[in-house]
């Protein structure tokens, strides 16, 4: 029976606070840039970009910290990055006087809600020439900003880690292998049932895709840098696009994750592919 890799789940003292140093770090600087971007530009496209960048650096970071640290635990690792994007946030927020009206910095709690509550009434920017943005419209679209940063910095660290493999014997994270080969599409499914049930050997029954091809399933290892016992198998079917004015890209979508492999299974999937 197929076996596929799950994290062990492990919380480590230093994962934890690496995870939050780097993403606080991270938070506080991201901040500062995101806050005076947004009073510079009035544009809220651009704003919405600018929030989402604000998010995914701070779980960015947040992840780095906890790989560093060798977190396992998606769970806590999402926390990491929701607690970081929320201080990412606040310190948005206790900056804005300054940067929106050349005032002090506020970060006394009490004071930052009155600072608020002034703006929320009467607004500081406006999408049309009607007035500033204010009352309900402007606490909906405060909270949309909250979501996207929170939420972006929650989401990208498990994201991140979870499709990392680690060698818990050795106290390491494994080595990604990427396209070890590449496999044609043309009649490969039943192979790829194949393999997903454990069958790693169905491998040389495949044929190596063409550059030509507008699709292939790229074959992916991970493998533990110290020993030969943690061993993972990555298929990614990887499909060429092409939009109307001819600019070419890629989508990837992954077909099996991290399955296990015995130490035979690896010089097979090394092996060179058939012609």
């Amino acid at each position: 029976m197929a076996e596929l890799y799950k994290h062990s789940g492990a919380v480590t003292l230093t994962g934890t606070l690496m995870g939050l140093v780097a993403g606080g770090v991270a938070a506080v600087a991201l901040a500062f840039v995101y806050t005076y971007a947004v009073v510079w530009i009035p544009f809220i496209y651009v704003n919405f970009l600018l929030t989402l960048i604000f998010g995914v650096g701070v779980g960015f970071a947040v992840a780095a910290g906890a790989k560093a640290g060798k977190l396992r635990n998606m769970a806590v690792a999402g926390l990491l990055g929701a607690f970081c994007g929320l201080l990412g946030l606040y310190v948005a927020w206790a900056i804005h006087p300054m940067a929106q009206f050349s005032l002090t910095p506020e970060f006394d709690p009490s004071k930052l809600m009155e600072y608020m509550g002034a703006v929320y009434e009467k607004g500081t920017w406006g999408i049309s020439r009607s007035g500033p943005v204010s009352g309900i419209l402007l606490g909906i679209i405060w909270a949309v900003e909250a979501g996207i940063i929170v939420l972006g910095a929650a989401l990208v660290p498990p994201g991140r880690l979870g499709d990392l493999a680690f060698c818990e014997p050795c106290d390491v994270w494994t080595r990604v292998q990427t396209g070890v080969r590449t496999i044609s599409l043309a009649g490969v499914d039943p192979i790829l049932a194949r393999i997903g049930e454990g069958d790693v050997a169905a491998l040389r029954e495949t044929k190596p895709s063409d550059a030509a091809d507008a699709g292939y399933v790229r074959v992916d290892l991970s493998t533990c840098p110290n020993c030969a016992n943690s061993a993972y198998l990555t298929l990614t079917l990887v499909q060429k696009k092409v939009d109307e004015k001819g600019k070419e890209s890629t989508e990837e979508k992954a077909v099996l994750q991290n399955l296990v492999l015995a130490a035979a299974d690896v010089g097979i999937v090394k092996e060179p592919a058939p012609r």
